[in-house]
C-alpha cells in the first residue's frame, strides 16, 4: 500500500506546472501556489519513505494528516 500511496502523490507532484519563482532566493515569500503544493507533496513523500524505511506508523499518520489538510483546502466552498 505504501508503494501505491507514494506513486499517487508522486504523480500529483509531477503533474504540477514548472514554477519559475520556486527557487528564487532573491524574492523570499514569493512562492506560488504550485511551489507550496509541491513542498507539501514532498513532505508527504518523505514521510512515506521514512515510514517504510524505519517501520514507523507515526510517519504515516503525519502523511495522512497533511493529505487530509490539503483535502479540506481543496474542498472549501467559496463564501
Amino acid at each position: 500500500m505504501l508503494y501505491d500511496a507514494f506513486a499517487i502523490v508522486e504523480f500529483w507532484s509531477a503533474a504540477l506546472p514548472p514554477d519559475a519563482l520556486e527557487d528564487n532566493p532573491f524574492l523570499p515569500g514569493t512562492a506560488t501556489f504550485h511551489a507550496r503544493l509541491r513542498t507539501a507533496y514532498s513532505f508527504v513523500l518523505n514521510r512515506i519513505i521514512n515510514a517504510n524505511a524505519n517501520d514507523c506508523p507515526g510517519d504515516i499518520d503525519e502523511a495522512i494528516t497533511m493529505l487530509e489538510h490539503l483535502r479540506v483546502i481543496f474542498h472549501k466552498e467559496g463564501g
